[in-house]
């Protein structure tokens, strides 16, 4: 089928898919996404940005970072007591790291939901 005659039909009457239901519709905005994401009515995995919300900020207190992902680190960024000569020659190194925020990261639906009604955490 090409274009000009797929945007003659009718979406109206194609089947509702079982894994998304904006899979039709021609443009989405971000939060038209995360609603369906949160309303369990889009399933698999998305490209987003994580920031914390204020209510979020208790996780860091508790010393509890749920982000996982791989990150540059630089020899500044160790705590003292891991600062020594003989590792300072393997800075920068990329590792996994845990935090709070995250810039394109794919996770999947549940895990976005996860952390919007869990974590209290934007999802951008």
């Amino acid at each position: 089928m090409k274009e000009c005659e797929w945007n003659r039909v009718d979406k109206s009457i194609l089947p509702q898919s079982s894994i998304s239901s904006i899979l039709y519709k021609g443009s989405v905005t971000g939060q038209e996404l995360l609603t369906e994401i949160l309303v369990d009515r889009v399933y698999g995995f998305a490209m987003v940005d994580i920031v914390p919300t204020d209510d979020a900020k208790k996780f860091i207190d508790l010393k509890w970072l749920p982000i996982i992902k791989h990150d540059e680190i630089n020899y500044n960024d160790l705590p003292a007591f891991m600062q020594n000569d003989s590792v300072k020659k393997t800075f920068p190194r990329k590792t996994l790291v845990q935090t709070m925020h995250a810039k394109n990261i794919l996770l999947h639906t549940r895990l976005i939901q996860w952390y919007v009604l869990i974590l209290n955490v934007l999802i951008l």
